[in-house]
């Protein structure tokens, strides 16, 4: 009788620890959701300044005269290391690309561009993510 309760103790200490394995390898599997892309644009804007890590004048048209125009992207979600990136078009023409770090899940970053007097008309900026994914496009006029 001894004999078979050691037996017995033992399987159901094996059966145990597997299914405790299991479990944990489980739980170390990120789920199909968390793999997802979670990278989102919650605030952004066009503006002549940046100023303690806010735009400044925000608007949608802007003087030809402007000088510098440059563009603010907030981002959430990033749950490691990445990168957004601004492309900047002019009448659809491809004007600059400006690959930006983010470092955490709350990132602010922004990229400038020079307008030149003659650049009137309608631009936009393209926010894509690391893998090419259109984050954002946001547009505004050189008048």
């Amino acid at each position: 009788m001894n004999k078979f309760c050691r037996t017995i103790f033992v399987l159901l200490c094996l059966m145990f620890f597997s299914l405790t394995l299991v479990l944990a390898q489980d739980a170390a599997q990120p789920s199909a959701e968390a793999m997802e892309a979670v990278i989102a644009i919650e605030d952004w804007a066009i503006a002549p300044a940046i100023e303690n890590l806010s735009p400044q004048s925000t608007a949608q048209s802007f003087s030809a005269t402007v000088g510098t125009l440059y563009c603010f992207t907030k981002v959430v979600g990033a749950r490691e290391e990445t990168s957004i990136t601004h492309t900047w078009y002019y009448q659809d023409r491809e004007m600059a690309k400006v690959i930006l770090p983010v470092r955490s899940r709350y990132w602010r970053t922004w990229s400038s561009k020079k307008i030149i007097p003659g650049w009137r008309g309608s631009w936009r900026v393209e926010v894509t993510a690391e893998d090419g994914t259109l984050l954002k496009s946001i547009d505004f006029t050189v008048e």
